[in-house]
This record gives structure tokens, sequence and C-alpha cells, in this order.
């Protein structure tokens, strides 16, 4: 057997492996001679044509790699080693799904978002090129290799650190990536208080500072982050007063005054709002801001007392004291022995925050019921009055009265509880003489 004219077999039946290792196709003479016993020989030549086929082969480039966390992209570098590689066709699989017809020498392949390799294939990624002989397709090689991206680390962060008020509910929510969403490990700072929650909610009851720390789990390991809180001290207010009975001020007495002793803690000595009247205005401007006050009461009732105390921290507590003031007046009703009448006219018998002289009426503190009759010495009612700030101008009927003594009776309660029941006589005088009330 001869191979363009080289022998290379004596063996009848024999097999070669033609290579045509050139970018185009190639002939090949094959020439078989044979011989008989009798030294008698033939031979016959003909021609095989060999089609030009690729030796495939490429180099990537890192390798390995890792994940561009910055751009959320691996960017790999694929040099087509190929020889006569402009002469062929292929085929690319990246490996991520991707498959392509790239032809270039030389080319940059980029690995999208959260791609890398996993980890029980020790981060491989399997690169398949397929070069073929265009005109000829059944003319291809293959060749595979592996590219190595390694995952990227966890990230977290918890962002800055807070502070708040006791008791202190944080809502807490971590920014993450690279992460298992499914592998949350808490520490609320206290022994015993963690969450696997992705957003947990916590309550700090009492005022410190607590380190909460937050370890997460991905692909490329585990990472963690802190976040302190500082939980501030609430005031706790409390107060006490010098006494819950009071007189307010009367025609012969001045008020009584109420002296509050503050016993509020963890407060800022600017931060204090009294409310003595807490039950219609608590809450609105501040009757006094000072830490210890006194206060009186110009009207009988019952006042309930509030305090509002911050710290300076911003923390705020509230307390209306359960105790109420009672204020009072000291009962008393006393009457003039004598009153005009005036000629111009009956006198406003409701006059009496001027001491009208023109109408007979009390001086008065602390009337909670009240009923005056008026009779003639003849025993007819000439006025009655059931209001103690109503008295009579002397006037009957639109006319004025007769020059007389007449007799009054004045019976009620006083806000204190006691009634009273008094009467006496007085002179009903026509004229402007002055009388003495």
């Amino acid at each position: 057997w001869y191979i363009n004219k080289k022998s290379f077999s004596c063996i009848k039946d024999q097999s070669y492996r033609f290579v045509n290792e050139t970018q185009g196709d190639r002939i090949f003479d094959v020439r078989i001679e044979a011989r008989s016993l009798y030294d008698c020989s033939a031979d016959t030549t003909k021609q095989i044509e060999v089609y030009p086929s690729p030796i495939a082969e490429f180099i990537p480039r890192p390798l390995p790699a890792d994940y561009g966390v910055e751009e959320d992209a691996t960017p790999i570098t694929f040099s087509n080693e190929t020889v006569f590689q402009d002469n062929w066709s292929y085929e690319w699989n990246y490996g991520d799904g991707t498959i392509d017809n790239q032809t270039a020498e030389t080319f940059e392949y980029t690995y999208g978002e959260f791609f890398w390799g996993a980890n029980e294939n020790d981060n491989q990624i399997p690169v398949q090129m397929v070069a073929w002989n265009t005109e000829n397709p059944e003319c291809r090689d293959t060749i595979s290799h592996s590219i190595f991206i390694y995952p990227p680390m966890p990230q977290i962060d918890l962002a800055e650190d807070i502070s708040g008020c006791q008791p202190f509910t944080v809502d807490f929510s971590a920014t993450t990536k690279y992460i298992d969403e499914t592998d949350y490990q808490w520490e609320f700072g206290i022994e015993g208080e963690t969450s696997t929650d992705p957003a947990p909610t916590f309550t700090f009851n009492e005022a410190g500072t607590y380190t909460v720390k937050l370890v997460v789990k991905g692909d490329g390991g585990s990472n963690w982050d802190y976040k302190i809180v500082h939980v501030n001290p609430k005031p706790v207010v409390d107060f006490i007063f010098n006494d819950s009975v009071v007189f307010a001020a009367s025609q012969t007495a001045d008020h009584d005054w109420i002296k509050f002793f503050n016993q509020t803690s963890y407060a800022d000595t600017t931060e204090y709002y009294w409310y003595f009247d807490a039950a219609n205005n608590f809450g609105g401007a501040a009757d006094s801001r000072d830490r210890d006050p006194s206060w009186y009461y110009e009207e009988v009732g019952e006042y309930y007392v509030g305090l509002i105390a911050g710290s300076s921290a911003g923390c705020y507590d509230s307390l209306i004291h359960p105790t109420p003031i009672i204020v009072m007046t000291e009962g008393k009703v006393n009457y003039p022995t004598a009153f005009l009448v005036s000629p111009d006219g009956p006198a406003d018998e409701y006059d009496t925050k001027n001491r009208n002289k023109y109408v007979f009426y009390p001086i008065s503190s602390g009337v909670e019921e009240y009923r005056l009759e008026i009779y003639n010495r003849w025993g007819a009612r000439v006025f009655e009055s059931r209001d103690v700030n109503r008295g009579w101008n002397g006037y009957i009927d639109g006319s004025p009265a007769k020059q007389d003594v007449y007799i009054w009776r004045a019976r009620g309660r006083y806000t204190n509880g006691q009634p009273f029941d008094v009467s006496g006589d007085v002179t009903l005088i026509h004229g402007r003489d002055e009388v003495t009330r």
C-alpha cells in the first residue's frame, strides 16, 4: 500500500487515518500493488479527498473569578485558540443557559445578576465550544472547559443607631443582598431574646443601651451587622399637694393657696406642664411651668390636677391626680335694714355687682340653694326670688311700693351642705337719700 507514493503497509486489508491539517480540502493518492507467486503483478490507484477539520480550543480569563458585586455582573474574557480560527463556524454554550455563535478571536461574555458557580460543584461552570467546517459540517470538534465564579459574601446593613423612649418598640429591618432569605438570626442584646423573622418587632421595656445583632448566610459564607439601640428613661410623674379642700375668696376672706410638691423622676426642670383643671384643659396651654407651683381657685367646684413632664431626651409622662380638689366658699347671707326706691323707674334687680342702692339684696357667698320672700305688714307677699343674684327694686306691678317696713325671710343651702333660714325687716324709703347697707 502507498499513500502519496510512500509505502505504509504490506497487509492485504489495511486501515489508515487520513489527517488534513491544512485550511483547504486535500487529495490523497492511494495505490495498491499485488504480486502472485509467479511474480506477476498488477496495481491500481484511487484518490481520497479529505476535508479540513478544526481542532477546537479556547482559554477563559480570569480563572478563577470573583462575582462582580459592584455591577452585579461578572465579565469573563474568552480567547478562541482554534487553529485557523477564522475558517470555522462556532457554537458556544456558556453554562448559564445562553448559547450563541460568537466568531471573534477574543471577546468578553458577561454573566449576569446573582449568577455564580454552585457550591456543591466547587463553583464550577462548564463552558463548551463546538467548531465545524461550514462547507462540510460533519467535520467538527468539541472542547469543554470549566470556569470558576465564586459567590459573593452576603451583604447586610442595619442602618444607623436609633434611640427612643421607654418602653421603646422597634420595627427592625435590614438591607441585605446575596443571602439565603430563609436564614435570619437576630439577637436583641438581652439574654434569650432572639428571632428568625426577616423583619421582627421588639419592645425594650427597660432603659439602657442594647447591641442588636443580625447574622445572615449565603453561598458566599456568613456575615453580620450591629445596631445600637438607646432606650431613654421615661419620666415617672408623681406629685402631692398640701390640701384637697379649700375655700375660694369671699367678701370677707382671701382665697386659700394650694402648694404642689413635684416628686417626678427623670425629668428636665424646664419641662413641666401643670393643668389645674385637667378635666377641661389637659394637654392644652399649661397653667404653670414651675417645678413646685402654688395655685388658688376663684370658682367653687371640684377640680382634678394634671402634670405632664418631659426629659431632655424628649420622653414624656403624664398623670392626673386621682384625688380632686374641692373648692368651697364660706356660706353666708347678710341683708341691709333699709333701701331706696328709685324715683326714675324700676332699677335692674340683677345689678348686684355694682352694689345698687336701689335694690334690696344680700351680701352673700357659698349659696347653692336660695329662696327670698318679702311680705308687707298685713302678711301679703309682695316679692319672691329664687336667685341669690336677684333682689327687690321696691316696685310692685310697675309702681313704687308704699314707704313702709317690710318683713323678709330667706331660706336655702350653702355649698358646704349647711342649710340656712333667716328673717328680718327692711325699711323701704322713697327718695334719693343715702342708705347705709
